[in-house]
């Protein structure tokens, strides 16, 4: 992003080793701030993106990060007004079909399958 013209560009990630990937990744590029953290406490929050980055941002990215927050709705709230009027927050989700095992061991219950007299698979 920064590469593409963007003044400001921060990585943030709960775990160090990401962001070590990252900044290995992005090496050439040493404008970026990277921060360790948890997103999803306040304290932090407030400590990152303090009132003086209001109306900073015209996008916010968060990729494979959300569903992992137990409050979405606060996470977004607090981070709306760092946006610009018209900026935009991007996200990507996992998706169950490309993370759930591709095996999953269906188990059959014989209470539910009646015209059956084999014992249930595990």
């Amino acid at each position: 992003m920064h590469s593409q013209g963007a003044a400001l560009v921060r990585g943030i990630d709960l775990s160090e080793k990401m962001l070590s990937r990252a900044r290995h990744m992005s090496a050439a590029d040493s404008a970026i701030v990277y921060k360790c953290g948890d997103l999803g406490d306040a304290e932090f929050l407030r400590r990152l993106l303090p009132e003086s980055n209001f109306n900073r941002y015209d996008i916010v990215i968060s990729a494979l990060a959300l569903h992992y927050f137990p409050n979405i709705p606060h996470l977004v709230k607090e981070e709306h007004p760092v946006l610009k009027p018209g900026g935009v927050f991007v996200f990507t989700i996992e998706y169950p079909i490309f993370t759930a095992p591709s095996d999953l061991g269906l188990v059959e219950i014989p209470a539910l399958r009646r015209d059956r007299k084999e014992p249930a698979r595990v």
